[in-house]
């Protein structure tokens, strides 16, 4: 039996006039208390932002101008680099990748927009400089598209850079069926190995259309203590771009459609031969590029017995010489340079160095025998003279002899390099060996 005091059925809650007024009251002096907004102003609906398409051109400050003024002030200002068109951008990488092999990675993770620019960019990926990640060269190959390749293969002296015949025989086989897309070819080697460019141009030379390179414009083909004294025939003489080439170590056959159009020639003999056979050898390839513009010459000491010959030596003509360089990595003038100066003629040329990469603290034993023979034409403008081409009395019987030279650069063993210039007007004064002032 229910007991007298409990309810028979619940009372439903009822919130009267007045407990709403108390709640008001006290919710208003929080506010004021805090500088809290009223709920009023949480009840009522705001609208809703629409999302926007992430434009990877745009830059970090136009997004900026996009992101509320409240909020804008916190936004850290851009660098000025970002505000770079994407096409001045693109050149600016390019350029740069001819510098640094891993800058089109470097630069695909600074941003969104970069990474964009350098995927999108052919020519960024065009450079190869081959090592046994051959997996990673294989898809900047693919990213490059249909440019041109500029092929390296370089041992700079690092442990891991050191190559053999099968790591070259395997960085060459991967490039070596794209030779009709190759625009520049740079092989050297700093160490000594057997068969090192048989492994790596072995895939260039033979007789059929695979080999031709008909876009290749430059070569670079380094190795001295190459003791291979094989003859290599490239590209199967096929190469009617080619305009420069840098050869140190290595005996290539001449081929006037190979290098009959060359305007740059850095040529530092192999030394298998000597002597008088030696020059007629640099002769044969003058004559084949006696269009050359530049000329750099350099005939190192004899490190093993070779041939020489005592026959003698037909005149050679560079009608379009500009610009030629006689390097000394010797004690003394070698004799090849002193009879290839006596037989060559170069009506245009304009400038002369003479360079000791030995820096010879003495002058050289025959340079006074040298100087009768030196190639110098009336149109000769800018000489330049190294450690041991330098002496005094040599230096005033140049000048004497250069009617029109403008510009002289003397690089003295014990003194600072020292620039002349306006040598007309100290044609007429006595040459004396410090008394020159360099500007």
């Amino acid at each position: 039996m229910p007991g007298i005091l409990k309810r028979s059925r619940r009372r439903e809650l009822s919130v009267t006039k007045s407990f709403v007024n108390a709640v008001k009251s006290k919710v208003a002096s929080v506010e004021s208390i805090f500088g809290a907004k009223p709920l009023s102003h949480y009840n009522t609906r705001q609208p809703i932002a629409h999302s926007y398409h992430i434009d990877p051109f745009k830059t970090d400050y136009d997004h900026a101008q996009e992101v509320p003024r409240r909020v804008r002030r916190w936004v850290r200002r851009p660098h000025y680099i970002h505000s770079l068109p994407p096409e001045l951008l693109s050149h600016i990488f390019a350029l740069g990748s001819q510098m640094d092999t891993m800058l089109p990675v470097d630069i695909s993770h600074v941003c969104r927009a970069w990474r964009y620019i350098a995927l999108h960019t052919p020519p960024l990926w065009r450079r190869i400089s081959l090592d046994l990640r051959t997996d990673m060269w294989a898809e900047r190959m693919y990213r490059a598209k249909a440019c041109t390749f500029d092929i390296e293969l370089r041992s700079d002296g690092a442990p891991c850079r050191v190559l053999d015949v099968n790591s070259v025989s395997w960085c060459m086989h991967l490039v070596a069926p794209y030779i009709y897309r190759w625009r520049s070819l740079d092989i050297s080697f700093n160490h000594y190995s057997p068969w090192l460019w048989n492994a790596a141009l072995s895939g260039c030379c033979g007789h059929t259309s695979r080999v031709h390179a008909p876009l290749i414009q430059d070569i670079s083909l380094v190795y001295p203590h190459n003791d291979d004294t094989k003859e290599y025939t490239l590209f199967d003489g096929v190469a009617p771009r080619l305009t420069r080439v840098t050869l140190y170590g290595l005996r290539l056959t001449w081929l006037p459609s190979l290098f009959g159009n060359l305007t740059h020639l850095d040529y530092t003999h192999h030394g298998f031969t000597r002597g008088l056979l030696a020059v007629s050898e640099l002769i044969e390839m003058l004559q084949v590029s006696y269009a050359l513009r530049e000329l750099r010459l350099e005939f190192p000491a004899a490190t093993r017995d070779v041939p020489s010959s005592s026959h003698p030596l037909r005149p050679v003509i560079l009608p379009w010489l500009a610009h030629l360089h006689f390097r000394v990595s010797s004690r003394d003038i070698p004799s090849e340079l002193y009879h290839f100066s006596s037989i060559v003629s170069t009506p245009s040329l304009l400038s002369l160095q003479l360079l000791d990469v030995t820096r010879c603290p003495r002058p050289f034993a025959r340079l006074h025998s040298f100087l009768p023979v030196l190639p110098l034409p009336p149109s000769l403008i800018a000489l330049r003279i190294e450690n041991g081409w330098y002496e005094p009395y040599v230096v005033g019987a140049l000048i004497r002899r250069l009617p029109n030279v403008q510009q002289l650069v003397v690089k003295d063993p014990l003194a600072p390099e020292r620039l002349f210039v306006d040598m007309r007007a100290r044609r007429g004064r006595q040459v004396r060996a410090g008394g020159w002032e360099g500007h």
